[in-house]
């Protein structure tokens, strides 16, 4: 420690200088990691409280993006508020479009959620990475900027493989113990 630390009068200076340097430093980080690990949170529990919803998929998917928007919004504004009339109008149809069809990809996917298992479920929705990379590749011919997005997304698709052989596995079991009881 004593290399990495000195000391300056009253202070411990150490390599990024003094204590009050390195607050202000991590203070950005950990604001950044509580905010990230807040979304991971919200997005990991959102298709438990969309499948514990007693209302219409439509209108759950609402209220998600109403609740988001209200969240959001405030940054967006300050940021667009001088911004917002030099945008080209292609640039605001297809960012519309594009929440248009965020909107219908909630939709379907709450809607899942009455036909299959939260589990199978949020497989299928999360490799929207893979369909994208292929998308992008099969009609924009764009390559991923990187090999490491193939690497990734073969190890996603063993990820949903395995939860899927283990709910078929676990289905077929039930289905076994209820014929034997039959």
């Amino acid at each position: 420690m004593e290399s990495l630390e000195r000391r300056k009068g009253n202070q411990r200076v150490n390599r990024f200088g003094t204590q009050e340097k390195l607050r202000e430093q991590l203070k950005p980080r950990l604001t950044l990691g509580l905010l990230l690990l807040a979304g991971v949170v919200c997005v990991s529990t959102g298709a438990l409280f969309a499948r514990m919803s007693s209302t219409d998929p439509l209108t759950t998917a609402a209220y998600r993006m109403t609740f988001a928007l209200v969240l959001v919004f405030p940054f967006g504004v300050r940021k667009l508020g001088t911004e917002w009339s030099s945008i080209p109008l292609r640039q605001l149809l297809l960012t519309f479009s594009a929440g248009g069809f965020l909107a219908l990809h909630f939709a379907a996917w709450i809607y899942s959620l009455d036909y299959t298992s939260v589990a199978n479920s949020v497989c299928l929705v999360t490799t929207s990475s893979l369909w994208t990379g292929l998308i992008a590749l099969v009609f924009l011919r764009k390559k991923p900027s990187s090999p490491l997005f193939w690497i990734a997304c073969f190890l996603g698709l063993i990820g949903v493989g395995k939860v899927d052989i283990l709910r078929l596995k676990e289905t077929r079991v039930l289905t076994m113990t209820r014929c034997d009881t039959c």
